[in-house]
């Protein structure tokens, strides 16, 4: 099983991320990022019982820059 990838996505070519991938950015379990998004502490879109996160939202909220390249790697 491959692992989602940390690279910050561009909101123009990926408007929503999965949960997985928003939990693997931000270096947390996916059950924390469920319970963040409970809290509104992750913006979320809700259809039915699929969750999506709006990329241009997440950025801003966890002032990420879509430039960069990986968000694990020095600059």
């Amino acid at each position: 099983m491959t692992q989602p990838t940390r690279t910050v996505p561009n909101p123009a070519s990926e408007p929503t991320i999965s949960v997985k991938r928003a939990a693997a950015i931000l270096n947390i379990s996916l059950r924390h990022a469920y319970y963040a998004i409970e809290r509104n502490e992750i913006p979320a879109i809700r259809v039915g019982q699929k969750i999506t996160i709006p990329t241009a939202r997440f950025l801003a909220k966890f002032q990420l820059n879509a430039d960069a390249r990986d968000v694990g790697t020095a600059a």
